[in-house]
């Protein structure tokens, strides 16, 4: 009998391995037991998989990592952050937790409220560190 190990599948689904390739006979105590283990196994993959975890692009986490240094600098709170950019607090977030991918519109929108004089200049630095965050995830 081993240990159960929890982790994501290529597409994110939590998934269980017992941990054992062997065809062991077990006493009712040892049965018990490993399916006290399996409940709980079980338990935690449902509890995962209901978060749907997602893959969290490397542009989204440079991009968001940019914003957000940006945002500190200027000494901002979420508030602020979200109102000059016209979001609402829960989009600012979304983003910068990396739970929702950024957009064009989206890095836009924070140049301009960033109020930059060469807003084109913002957003072609924010999506030239995205890209060079893909790339280097990719090996390229």
């Amino acid at each position: 009998m081993g240990s159960f190990e929890i982790e994501p599948d290529s597409k994110g689904v939590w998934e269980i391995s017992p941990g054992t390739t062997d065809d062991k006979w077990l006493t009712v105590q040892e049965a018990r037991a490993y399916v006290r283990e399996l409940r709980l196994a079980i338990a935690a993959a449902e509890a995962l998989n209901r978060h749907k975890p997602r893959v969290i692009a490397p542009c989204d986490v440079a991009i968001a990592t940019e914003v957000s240094a940006v945002i500190a600098e200027r000494e901002w709170g979420p508030q602020e952050a979200a109102a000059r950019f016209g979001w609402s607090t829960t989009k600012l977030a979304s983003r910068l937790r990396g739970h929702s991918s950024w957009t064009v519109d989206d890095l836009v929108e924070v140049s301009d409220g960033l109020s930059e004089d060469d807003g084109l200049e913002t957003i072609t630095r924010l999506f030239g560190i995205g890209m060079d965050a893909t790339k280097v995830a990719h090996g390229d």
